[in-house]
């Protein structure tokens, strides 16, 4: 029955039979594990690393929105469409969360181990090779029209257009900020 099981939801472990008032001596080492003790001493390790922040509803959904219009645009070319990638779109999430918290926007980023999109994508666990980027920033566009600018925007500029149409590219990933006003797309390909 349910107490042998567990479930993940919006990136936090829930465990059935957990009782809060019977777990005692919480500790965190080295930053990453969490170790609960019951009353009956059983021990219970938990990561703290495994289960990434699960993306606000809105930037999730603009995300898709995205990557559909950008998958729109490669089967009006003429071009295979890219398949969705967690490893690209966690890449893409956190750089353009970057860009908003530390106050820059460049496919370059200043904070050490993330330079090169090739570094951000090895961050996430994916494979750090064929890889390209497409960046986008907005503010005081109605959110709703943030999708369809981005993507415009892309297939105006030559060097945006060239990664977004380009057929070597089979997976993509996205990643949306909101702050206010302002909206941070990062979309990144890969072979």
């Amino acid at each position: 029955e349910g107490r042998q099981s567990f479930s993940r939801w919006r990136g936090v472990l829930r465990l059935p039979w957990y009782n809060p008032a019977g777990w005692q001596g919480c500790k965190i080492s080295r930053g990453k594990w969490l170790v609960l003790k019951n009353h009956a001493g059983l021990l219970l390790l938990v990561c703290l690393t495994t289960l990434p922040a699960r993306p606000d509803t809105l930037t999730e959904r603009l995300a898709r929105q995205v990557f559909e219009l950008a998958n729109q645009e490669r089967r009006r070319l003429g071009v295979a469409e890219c398949a969705w990638e967690e490893h690209l779109a966690q890449a893409a999430r956190v750089h353009s969360q970057d860009m908003c918290v530390h106050d820059f926007f460049d496919h370059a980023s200043p904070l050490p181990g993330k330079a090169s999109v090739e570094d951000r994508v090895r961050a996430a666990g994916g494979p750090a090779r064929g890889n390209a980027e497409n960046i986008y920033w907005s503010s005081g566009l109605d959110v709703r029209r943030v999708p369809q600018s981005t993507v415009k925007e892309w297939l105006e500029s030559p060097g945006h257009r060239e990664n977004l149409v380009d057929p070597r590219f089979q997976a993509m990933g996205l990643g949306v900020y909101c702050k206010g006003q302002e909206v941070w797309v990062t979309q990144v390909l890969s072979e």
